[in-house]
C-alpha cells in the first residue's frame, strides 16, 4: 500500500499514472485475472442476479472475460456516458457502440435500467484506501450515480499498486462497501 497522506488528488492521479505505466501486459493480465477470482468467490457476487461492470480501458482492471463469462447466467449492465452523467444499459454483444471516451459501450437498443435494479456495482478507479474511498478520473461520474445507491453493494477493483494509505474524500465522493485487488478483499462496511 502507498503511502499518499497530504497529496492532492491531482497529485495522487500522476503519481498513480506513472506507477501504472511500468505494469507489464503479462502483470496487467495476471492480476485482473485475480480480482475477479476473488470476486467470483464473494457471497454477494454469487447472490448477484444483476451486476453493474464496466468495459475497461487499457490501464484498467481488464473486466472483458468476466463480461463474456457471466453473461449467460447473470444481468449484466454497463454505463454509458450521457452528458455528465451515467446511465445504465443491459449488456448484449450484438448492440455495443464506442462511447465518448473510446469505451466500449451498449447502444440505445440495450433497455436502460434504474440503479436500485442493481444488486452488485464493480467500479474502477485510480486509486482506492482500505477505508473504501475512491478516486476516479475527476468527471465525478460514478459519485453522481451511486449518490442514491440503496441496496447496491459497491465493490472497487484495482491492481495493488491503486490501493493507497489514504485518499482525500470530500462530500460528494462516495465510498466502496469494498476494495477488491489481486490478493486481498478489503471489508469497509458491514455488507
Amino acid at each position: 500500500m502507498q503511502n499518499e497522506i497530504g497529496k492532492t488528488k491531482e497529485h495522487i492521479r500522476q503519481i498513480i499514472k506513472l506507477s501504472k505505466a511500468r505494469i507489464s501486459d503479462e502483470q496487467r493480465k495476471t492480476e485482473s485475472d485475480d480480482i475477479m477470482r476473488q470476486l467470483e468467490k464473494l457471497d454477494c457476487f454469487k447472490k448477484a442476479h444483476t451486476i453493474l461492470l464496466y468495459h475497461s480501458l487499457p490501464d484498467e482492471v481488464d473486466t472483458t472475460g468476466m463480461i463474456k463469462r457471466w453473461n449467460k447466467t447473470k444481468q449484466i449492465i454497463l454505463p454509458v456516458v450521457s452528458g455528465n452523467d451515467l446511465i445504465l444499459r443491459r449488456y448484449s454483444p450484438e448492440h455495443l457502440s464506442t462511447g465518448v471516451f473510446g469505451i466500449r459501450e451498449p447502444d440505445t437498443n440495450n433497455e436502460q435500467i434504474d440503479l436500485s435494479e442493481v444488486d452488485l456495482a464493480i467500479i474502477p478507479g485510480i486509486a482506492f484506501d482500505s477505508k473504501g474511498n475512491r478516486l476516479g478520473r475527476g468527471k465525478g461520474y460514478y459519485d453522481r450515480l451511486l449518490q442514491e445507491k440503496n441496496r447496491t453493494t459497491t465493490i472497487g477493483i484495482c491492481f495493488r499498486l491503486q490501493l493507497i494509505e489514504s485518499i482525500p474524500a470530500n462530500t460528494f465522493d462516495q465510498p466502496m462497501n469494498k476494495i477488491a485487488t489481486a490478493d486481498k478483499i478489503y471489508h469497509c462496511d458491514k455488507t
